[in-house]
């Protein structure tokens, strides 16, 4: 019989940091505090309402003298999100809404952490590379991107520049065109990334983080801005001690690759 890949379950907010809580592994990353500015007995009131909840689905028993006892499946997959090494964050823009996806890789199981538009927290375990790249994928809608790429050099922005760029594209097409020229981007290339900012500025970007008891620390980092007329990948850069920005033509079998290398990569450090 195949192994099952995926395996999910769904929490609010106070049910995950009741879970959390019990177990003590660590802290929860992208979920914001339920309890912000309630009072004490009002906390003590949801965290019941809370272990009645999971009680009911079976996550969580009572043992004679009041031991409560966890789902061994869940307890992995909390502890996982509360204290894996390694994490893989994934963010995608679109139409000036961001939207995050969070990864977390600990030696025995990897865990995607989800926060749904109703506000409960989606959290999958999968065993499998090729799921999660999968699944990225489909976070990211690149499943009708172009597989062209914009026939020029790589463009180096200030950013300043980048960020005016940015602006110009949702508000003044002439003005955008303009400052393009004026910063000497080649005009064959103009069309191209104007599509690319013009179009609900599509982005997306994969951040490797390592966790340890005292920090995070920042590992590969990749971004693209996807446009119907070409992908481009950016890159921040250090030019005369001033903040820029490299943009370089790409395609989308490419920006595949790279997922398909960050994915592996993360899954063979942990030996899973």
């Amino acid at each position: 019989m195949k192994e099952q890949t995926t395996w999910s379950i769904i929490l609010g907010e106070d049910e995950l940091y009741l879970l959390a809580g019990m177990l003590q592994t660590g802290s929860l990353i992208g979920v914001q505090d339920p309890f912000l500015g309630f009072l004490a007995d009002e906390v003590e009131e949801r965290l019941e309402q809370a272990k009645k909840s999971l009680s009911d689905q079976g996550y969580l028993r009572e043992r004679p003298g009041e031991e409560l006892v966890l789902d061994s499946g869940i307890a992995a997959m909390v502890k996982a999100i509360t204290s894996a090494q390694r994490m893989l964050v994934a963010s995608l823009s679109l139409d000036r809404h961001t939207s995050h996806y969070l990864v977390h890789f600990a030696p025995d199981i990897v865990v995607e952490q989800a926060v749904l538009p109703s506000g409960v927290i989606a959290l999958a375990a999968m065993r499998d590379a090729q799921v999660l790249k999968e699944r990225l994928e489909d976070f990211f809608s690149l499943s009708d991107a172009t597989e062209t790429a914009a026939s020029t050099a790589p463009l180096t922005l200030s950013e300043t520049d980048f960020a005016e760029v940015q602006r110009l594209a949702q508000e003044n097409g002439k003005a955008l065109h303009a400052l393009l020229s004026q910063r000497n981007v080649p005009p064959q290339a103009i069309p191209a990334l104007t599509a690319a900012l013009a179009e609900g500025q599509h982005m997306i970007s994969l951040t490797v983080l390592y966790r340890d008891e005292q920090e995070l620390r920042y590992g590969e980092n990749l971004t693209w801005l996807v446009g119907s007329q070409g992908v481009w990948h950016i890159q921040p850069l250090e030019q005369d001690q001033a903040a820029a920005v490299r943009l370089t033509p790409t395609t989308m079998a490419k920006v595949h690759q790279r997922i398909t290398q960050v994915v592996a990569t993360l899954y063979r450090e942990i030996k899973l």
